[in-house]
C-alpha cells in the first residue's frame, strides 16, 4: 500500500468515526420533570415529579438556584438568587428568603414573599409577591401582582400589568402597559 493510499484510508476512517459520534440517539422524548441546579459546586437540590406524585420540596441551602423544567415546585430556605427559565414552570417561593428573582422564558407562574429584586425577560408570566424592592420587566403580557410595596419599576415591553399596594418611581418605555396602585 502506498503512502498516499494509507493516508486516504486513515482520513476516511477518521471521518467515519467522527460521523458515528454525531449520530442521533433514539429517545422516547421524556425529559426530567424538574431540574434544579445551584450555581456553585455544592450538591444540587433536585427533585423529579410527575402528575401522580405530590409537589417536590427543596431547600436552597444558601445557594443560587436555577429551575428550568417542571411543575409545582416549592423551594424554602435562604435563596440568594432564583432563576426560572424554560416554559411553564410553577414555583412557590413563599417559604424562601429570595434576594434576586430572575424569570426568563414564557408562561411561568411564580408565587413569592418579600423579594429584593425581580427581573422578568419573557412573555405571559404571572408573578405574585408580598413586596418587591425593584422590578424590571423586559417582555410582553406579563402580570405582576404585589400585595405590598414595589420600589422602582422599569418596563421595557408591551401589554404588561403591574398592580401593587404602593409604587415607587415608574419608568415605562413600552406601549399599553398598566401600572397601578391596587388597594
Amino acid at each position: 500500500m502506498s503512502r498516499r493510499a494509507l493516508s486516504l484510508a486513515i482520513a476516511a476512517a477518521a471521518v467515519a468515526l467522527s460521523l458515528a459520534a454525531c449520530s442521533p440517539i433514539e429517545t422516547d422524548g421524556a425529559q426530567p420533570a424538574v431540574t434544579v441546579r445551584p450555581s456553585s459546586a455544592a450538591p444540587a437540590p433536585s427533585a423529579s415529579a410527575d402528575a401522580a406524585t405530590p409537589a417536590p420540596d427543596g431547600d436552597c441551602a444558601g445557594l443560587a438556584v436555577t429551575v428550568s423544567a417542571g411543575r409545582d415546585l416549592r423551594l424554602r430556605g435562604d435563596c440568594p438568587q432564583v432563576t426560572v427559565s424554560g416554559t411553564e414552570v410553577e414555583i412557590d417561593l413563599t417559604a424562601a428568603v429570595v434576594t434576586e428573582l430572575v424569570v426568563e422564558g414564557d408562561r411561568h407562574d411564580v408565587e413569592a414573599g418579600d423579594v429584593t429584586s425581580v427581573r422578568v425577560a419573557g412573555q405571559d408570566n404571572d408573578i405574585e409577591a408580598t413586596s418587591v424592592g425593584s422590578l424590571e420587566l423586559a417582555g410582553d403580557r406579563n402580570e405582576i401582582d404585589v400585595r405590598g410595596d414595589v420600589g422602582a419599576v422599569t418596563v421595557n415591553g408591551n401589554d404588561n400589568e403591574v398592580d401593587a399596594g404602593a409604587l415607587g418611581e415608574v419608568t415605562d418605555s413600552g406601549d399599553r402597559n398598566v401600572i397601578a396602585i391596587d388597594r
